[in-house]
């Protein structure tokens, strides 16, 4: 179990510290309105890297240098971060983790949108694929295990699935659709356990 805090007190070591969101750009399979898991690999396509691209001048926007970008293993991932790395600081390093690859959909892969979204909504299990507590468990741990970069606010690079569970723990509305290419500020309470204090769209 996961505690969520919207509201904390203004103690400085609990305002300074979280982490920037960035959902990868579109993919051949978002283009084409099919799903595609952590199971199966698609790739950016140019609108995708377009989209990545004005994501970092939001971030130049902001003030915002990552020192430290975190990605999935998955391609769509991997060369959205790549290509924030080449805009914003060479020097950044990138960390892959496979803990936060895209939830396994199975035997959704490669079916329609419109067969698909109803059956995630409604936290259905695909057959040969990976249920939505299963996914929970697996992205809450990495978050875990990375709160010791969250002081010095890294770039975390996912999918819309992470932005789903992130949202939900802030009790938003709209938290099962976040397009390719776009931000969340997220920021992070000093505890022993992943909780967020709050989130802002960029």
């Amino acid at each position: 179990r996961y505690a969520c805090f919207i509201q904390m007190p203004d103690a400085r070591n609990r305002q300074n510290r979280g982490f920037m969101f960035l959902r990868h750009g579109t993919t051949d399979a978002n283009q084409n309105e099919v799903a595609c898991g952590g199971d199966q690999d698609s790739e950016l396509t140019d609108t995708g890297r377009q989209q990545i691209r004005e994501a970092a001048g939001d971030l130049r926007n902001e003030g915002y240098t990552p020192s430290l970008i975190i990605t999935s293993t998955m391609s769509r991932t991997a060369e959205s971060a790549m290509i924030i790395k080449e805009e914003l600081n060479p020097d950044a390093e990138i960390l892959y983790d496979s803990d936060i690859n895209e939830r396994f959909l199975g035997d959704w892969n490669g079916q329609s949108h419109t067969v698909v979204n109803p059956l995630l909504l409604a936290n259905e299990t695909p057959n040969n694929g990976e249920s939505r507590a299963a996914f929970r468990d697996r992205v809450m741990r990495c978050f875990n295990r990375l709160m010791n970069h969250y002081e010095h606010w890294p770039l975390i690079v996912g999918c819309r699935g992470h932005a789903r569970l992130l949202l939900e723990m802030v009790q938003a509305s709209d938290a099962a659709f976040f397009p390719n290419g776009k931000i969340l500020k997220v920021r992070t309470a000093q505890s022993d356990e992943f909780e967020v204090r709050q989130i802002d769209r960029l």
